[in-house]
């Protein structure tokens, strides 16, 4: 099962990446595949708690399911004004 991950703003810079393809092996969560993320960018771990998450353009919470083929970005707070 393969999700395209999105990464904007610093969580790119931390992550080193703005966009990868990662292989999850089977159906997971939110909060699942954030722990893989923090494996895979350490640098980025410490952060992770505190960004927003979206699954194909609808901001997730940390139970929500991650499918094949969607895409999952991930996003520091951000303000309007």
């Amino acid at each position: 099962m393969t999700v395209r991950v999105l990464y904007f703003s610093s969580a790119a810079d931390l992550a080193g990446v703005q966009q990868e393809t990662l292989d999850l092996g089977g159906p997971c969560t939110l909060e699942q595949l954030r722990a893989r993320i923090a494996q895979r960018h350490p640098a980025l771990s410490p952060l992770l708690a505190g960004l927003l998450w979206s699954i194909d353009e609808t901001v997730a919470g940390p139970h929500e399911q991650v499918r094949p083929g969607q895409t999952v970005a991930v996003m520091p707070p951000f303000s309007g004004g």
